[in-house]
């Protein structure tokens, strides 16, 4: 009896051990946590089409060459075709951002100018050079981490097809291991955390993909048709920020709209530019999110909020982008302890 229960507490310690390493790894270790999550997010959604291919092949490995085919021509190849032309202005763009704060701290001093004049009031210069010097630093480390998220993401285009392919051919080995190694006790509830993380987190990471991807296409196209510099590197950063809940929005109209302010002035070709914007994420609240974001997360807007906000404070922009899934997670895995604690035994 004593052999027995040494074994299971023994059993316990490595399983816990395993999970608050593969915590450890996907907080702190992004340069794996991120392809390793953008591979089984593209593994949930395409291997459920694995079983029909094997059937119809008759061949497992065939099957799984073909998925691997069809996520590189779905995914990789528009990426290799945009890169170079986000290059490209990425280049010019680092000659805009001076001007840019330039001109807004001109047209600064002659807004504090026109109010004193109007009204005698005098607003502080200190409180207009810090709002001036924040908006200018926030939309220059924007525009800025694009060359730096582009790198990465280069790396991705080799480690996420990698990790996807070994995930189609060995998920369900990889998945029996997880569980061998589950204790009893815990393994029904483990096995329920895990198929609701499949469904809820999987499925909110693709959907917020996707919305992503439909609102930087309506912002980058419209920029196009404006005639406005820049305009796949605006796309970048309109969908990258929209990830970003209730704030994103915003924070990604910033470099379009100031960069439209620099080019047109208040003429009628900057309001086009607002209307787009405006129109991007009517799109976006209207239609996207309540069809694809807001059924698949179950959490109260103030704990979103709080979310965001904490992951903004630990990790940056990342930890804001990553905040929504770990919240999702840490919920479920909560409530399954509660019903542990507090269920009628």
């Amino acid at each position: 009896m004593e052999k027995m229960i040494n074994r299971t507490l023994l059993q316990s310690i490595f399983f816990l051990s395993f999970c608050l390493l593969s915590i450890f790894v996907m907080i702190f270790l992004p340069r794996i946590s991120i392809p390793v999550t953008l591979a089984y997010v593209n593994y949930l959604v395409f291997s459920p089409l694995l079983g029909p291919l094997v059937k119809l092949t008759k061949n497992k490995n065939l099957s799984v060459i073909l998925l691997f085919i069809a996520f590189i021509l779905s995914f990789i190849i528009p990426l290799l075709i945009v890169f170079p032309s986000i290059n490209d202005q990425i280049q010019n763009l680092q000659y805009y951002i001076p001007r840019i704060e330039s001109l807004a701290q001109q047209k600064f001093i002659e807004i504090r100018n026109f109010i004193t004049l109007k009204t005698g009031y005098s607003m502080p210069e200190s409180s207009l050079n810090e709002a001036i010097i924040y908006i200018g630093s926030f939309s220059s480390k924007v525009l800025k981490s694009v060359p730096a998220f582009l790198a990465n993401a280069l790396e991705w285009m080799f480690l996420v097809p990698l990790f996807y392919f070994f995930m189609l051919k060995d998920g369900n080995k990889i998945i029996k291991v997880v569980l061998k190694i589950t204790p009893n006790k815990l393994f029904e509830r483990f096995y329920n955390i895990a198929h609701q993380l499949n469904v809820k987190v999987g499925g909110y990471i693709f959907a917020k993909i996707v919305e992503a991807t439909i609102v930087g296409s309506i912002i980058a196209i419209g920029c196009m048709l404006l005639n406005l510099k820049f305009p796949i590197i605006l796309g970048f950063v309109a969908g990258i920020t929209n990830i970003i809940p209730y704030l994103g929005p915003l924070l990604g109209a910033v470099p379009g709209i100031l960069i439209a302010y620099y080019e047109f002035g208040f003429d009628s070709q900057f309001g086009f530019v607002l209307m787009l914007y405006l129109l991007a994420n009517v799109v976006d609240m209207v239609l996207v999110f309540p069809l694809l974001v807001s059924k698949i997360v179950d959490l109260h807007p103030l704990l979103v909020i709080v979310s965001v906000i904490i992951g903004s404070q630990l990790m940056g922009f990342v930890g804001m982008i990553i905040s929504i899934p770990l919240t999702v997670a840490l919920k479920l895995i909560i409530i399954e302890i509660y019903k542990e604690i507090y269920s009628p035994q």
